[in-house]
């Protein structure tokens, strides 16, 4: 798996799991973006050909997790607060 993420062993290693996590995302949006580019493409061809009779968008052709909107936790003030007091009393 590191060898996917272009780090070596030990650097690997030396990483927290969040740290590894957020490499892992980093690599697998790369490679997602590589593949709109790719089924862009293959729209393009497809609805440019003669005798096509229904148009596709992209997305119907191959669907990615970046299509999906990313939903966020909303917090009020005071759960925030009580998070970052309970995250600073641990450090």
């Amino acid at each position: 798996m590191f060898i996917e993420l272009g780090l070596t062993e030990k650097e690997f290693f030396c990483l927290t799991p969040a740290q590894t996590f957020i490499i892992e995302l980093q690599n697998k949006r790369k490679n997602e973006h590589i593949w709109v580019h790719t089924r862009q493409i293959l729209a393009m061809i497809h609805n440019r050909t003669m005798g096509v009779k229904k148009y596709l968008r992209p997305e119907q052709i191959i669907k990615l997790s970046i299509d999906k909107p990313v939903k966020y936790e909303e917090w009020t003030r005071d759960e925030a607060l009580d998070l970052i007091n309970k995250w600073s009393n641990k450090n």
